[in-house]
């Protein structure tokens, strides 16, 4: 319920068209990595770091298995990434190589 999101360290109340009177929601980061630890890492809003926190073990897991299920696949994607992108396209295959995407 909303209040629980309001009292969670995790979510954030986040306002995108603030012409709309009573208009809100709630955003809430979480790494789908296989640790279970909260993770240093780029807040998507504001642009800092911050200590994002681990998704909850069972939803991880399941990332972690679609993962493994479509490695192959992820290593074709990062391997044309590098040719045909140039220095962009290093960065997001780094990212697929190490299992941060």
């Amino acid at each position: 319920d909303e209040r629980g999101l309001r009292l969670s360290k995790f979510f954030e109340k986040c306002v995108d068209n603030p012409k709309l009177k009573d208009h809100y929601y709630y955003e809430g980061y979480f790494h789908g990595l296989e640790e279970g630890n909260a993770i240093v890492s780029l807040h998507p809003r504001k642009g800092i770091n911050f200590s994002k926190p681990a998704a909850p073990e069972r939803l991880r897991a399941f990332i972690v298995a679609m993962r493994e299920k479509n490695k192959g696949w992820a290593e074709k994607l990062s391997t044309r990434l590098q040719k045909e992108c140039k220095k962009g396209g290093s960065w997001l295959a780094g990212l697929i190589t190490r299992g941060k995407v």
